[in-house]
Parts: structure tokens; C-alpha cells; sequence
């Protein structure tokens, strides 16, 4: 009786090529790198710090004004967290501008700590909330 290991061969060639055109596809068509898109993020969070900042609070449209800041704060909430996630991924990125990345992840990390809308002894702006019934 003689075994042949043309099947296990086939499958072990099949498995690596299709990681190997994972890799490629995953790290060559459309991917940024993690740094790139947590500063994108962090910018896109100072815009919208400036919105909350600029927001009006006019006594006629209150109701208008404390749903947009609701929107606007949960927004920046997210981007934070997104912030934080990407910064988390930086790590395991090797690149040509590995230290640039890492002292850019030290600096959003830092500033990232707090949340919007709710005092804290990190936050950056705090959000006036309405009053009970709005």
C-alpha cells in the first residue's frame, strides 16, 4: 500500500497562496495605515470640538440647539473611541515612520481621554446640558 500526500500538499499550497493574496489585497489596494487615519479622525474630533463651541444657544430654538449638541457630542464620543482604537493598531504597524507613528499616538492617546459633554478633570470642552424636560 503506498499513501500519497498530493492531497495534503495541494491543500497546504492552497491555504498559503490564499493568505498570501489576503495579505496583498488587505495591505496593497485601498488600506491606509492606522496612523494615517487616526490623525484624519483626531482632526475631523478638533472640527467638531470648534462646531460645539460655535453652537449658538439662541432661547428660541433651545430645543434645536440641545438635540444638535446631544448629536454632535455622541459623535465626538465615537471618534474619540475610534481615536483610541486606531491608536491601539498603530502598535502593530511596521513602517519607514514607525517612531513618527508612535510619538503621534502618544500625543492623540493623551488627548482623547475624556469625554465630551461630561466634566472630567482631562476634558477638553464641556457641553452645557438642558435643563430637566427638554
Amino acid at each position: 500500500m503506498q499513501t500519497s500526500l498530493s492531497i495534503a500538499r495541494d491543500r497546504i499550497v492552497g491555504i498559503l497562496f490564499g493568505l498570501f493574496m489576503m495579505w496583498l489585497v488587505l495591505t496593497s489596494y485601498g488600506a491606509r495605515p492606522a496612523a494615517v487615519e487616526m490623525r484624519r479622525t483626531f482632526i475631523s474630533n478638533l472640527r467638531l470640538l470648534a462646531e460645539v463651541a460655535r453652537e449658538p444657544l439662541s432661547q428660541g430654538a433651545k430645543r434645536v440647539a440641545s438635540q444638535r449638541g446631544y448629536a454632535l457630542r455622541e459623535t465626538i464620543n465615537a471618534n474619540f473611541d475610534k481615536v483610541r482604537s486606531l491608536a491601539d493598531a498603530v502598535l502593530f504597524e511596521f513602517s519607514s515612520s514607525r517612531q513618527q507613528d508612535l510619538a503621534l499616538r502618544d500625543q492623540s492617546a493623551s488627548g482623547s481621554r475624556c469625554c465630551v459633554g461630561f466634566p472630567d478633570a482631562n476634558c477638553l470642552v464641556e457641553v452645557p446640558r438642558p435643563a430637566p424636560g427638554f
